[in-house]
């Protein structure tokens, strides 16, 4: 949970400078997007292809809805469904 929570960051660093940022929304968040490539990678097992298209369809409308709450949009809901992907083919690094 701790590597998605600091990806939601990477997108759009002045996340950070929100007084008002409910951690506790975003911890949440964080979990629902290690929740999705949990159940991606279980499905999905055999067909790397499959893990990533199905870690996109379930992820970017979770992401796109927490960041329009932000005042943000799709631009940054794909940045970091793209960053979820790269942390899960290098091994969450």
């Amino acid at each position: 949970v701790g590597l998605y929570y600091g990806l939601v960051f990477t997108v759009d660093p002045t996340l950070l400078e929100n007084k008002e940022l409910d951690s506790s929304k975003l911890i949440r968040f964080a979990k629902e997007i290690a929740d999705v490539v949990e159940r991606s990678i279980q499905h999905n097992s055999l067909d790397p292809d499959n893990i990533e298209k199905s870690i996109q369809k379930e992820l970017l409308p979770k992401a796109f809805r927490y960041y329009q709450a932000e005042g943000l949009g799709l631009d940054q809901a794909k940045k970091l469904v793209e960053q979820v992907l790269k942390s899960v083919r290098l091994g969450g690094q």
